[in-house]
């Protein structure tokens, strides 16, 4: 039996496993369930980080083959972060490493890639397998303007980084063997990365965890049209976003935009307003359950997405959405 493997390299919020990654475990459980006949697949990971007993148990449900443990990491240093997965590359011997398309994953990725050298795809929006269980790494290239497939077919391991936020999380199993735990301690004792201060990051809610958002675009006029989107978004209980274009004419933060080169949003209710929907824009809400569009363009490519779509004024229909709001 021919038997592909999996890689993911694991990172972890605190002491819990970050949402990527349980998006990448989740990934790898769909390809184990495409592979069919004479093949199969199983999927491992790698976790460099001191404080992973927390993540034992939820790790055990998700039917992993095998969990590589770095202990005494030393706290995270790009150049030694990469030669210890590197050497769990050596051990595993995948033929595939998924790694979060994240600040540290993206600073890890390209010099593991170096060390076998073998090919990267970076920020892919979606992965599937070919016919000979290739790795199918799916991008937007040409500024989103098309999606490249891009193969690996002669270097092992074939390495693609993921968006966070554009694949479903793990499902957890019940009754799965536990994944075989091992311990690794850190042969790498230098670092040629020196930490001279740390800053804590501003704790903030994102548009990434909000379960209904507003996504306001290019229809808008000016910045003073936004209070009303404001005040809408809070009568909704709503969160506020937009497209590229209001960030590059300053409307808007970049923290706040959706798309290829912002976030990737998973709301339960989407509401655009002025948004023709662009595939770099569109490529940041495949994973909105419910989208309402609004927009005054009946051949506005938004509406392919929608699965309610409003063809109208928006500087008429938000008045009218508010008042209506406020009266109860």
């Amino acid at each position: 039996m021919r038997q592909t493997r999996i890689l993911i390299y694991g990172e972890t919020d605190g002491e819990s496993l970050s949402s990527v990654t349980r998006e990448l475990i989740g990934k790898s459980q769909d390809l184990a369930r495409e592979i069919s006949g004479a093949s199969s697949l199983e999927y491992s990971l790698a976790l460099i980080d001191d404080r992973t007993e927390n993540c034992r148990a939820e790790l055990s449900s998700y039917g992993l083959s095998r969990v590589y443990i770095w202990q005494d990491a030393g706290g995270f240093r790009a150049d030694r972060y990469a030669g210890l997965l590197a050497e769990t590359v050596r051990r595993e011997e995948p033929d595939i490493l998924l790694v979060g398309g994240t600040p540290e994953g993206r600073s890890l990725a390209p010099r593991v890639a170096a060390e076998f050298r073998t090919g990267i795809t970076a920020d892919c929006t979606e992965l599937g397998l070919d016919t000979e269980n290739r790795l199918i790494q799916t991008r937007p290239a040409f500024g989103g303007n098309i999606m490249a497939h891009i193969l690996t077919p002669d270097r092992r391991p074939q390495i693609a980084t993921v968006r966070p936020g554009v694949m479903s999380p793990a499902r957890r199993t019940a009754h799965c063997p536990p994944p075989e735990w091992i311990l690794c301690k850190n042969m790498i004792q230098t670092s040629a990365i020196r930490l001279l201060e740390t800053r804590p990051a501003e704790d903030a809610e994102g548009i990434d965890t909000c379960r209904l958002l507003l996504a306001v675009g290019g229809g808008v006029r000016d910045r003073e049209d936004l209070e009303m989107f404001r005040e809408l978004a809070s009568l909704l209980g709503a969160g506020l976003a937009g497209s590229r274009v209001l960030v590059e004419r300053g409307f808007l933060p970049p923290e706040s935009q959706i798309g290829l080169s912002g976030h990737s949003v998973r709301p339960r209710k989407l509401i655009t307003f002025g948004i023709s929907g662009s595939l770099q824009f569109r490529a940041g809400i495949r994973q909105a359950q419910q989208i309402l569009a609004v927009n005054s363009d009946p051949e506005a490519e938004i509406f392919r997405a929608a699965h309610t779509a409003i063809c109208g004024d928006l500087y008429e229909i938000v008045p009218e959405l508010i008042g209506r709001l406020r009266s109860g």
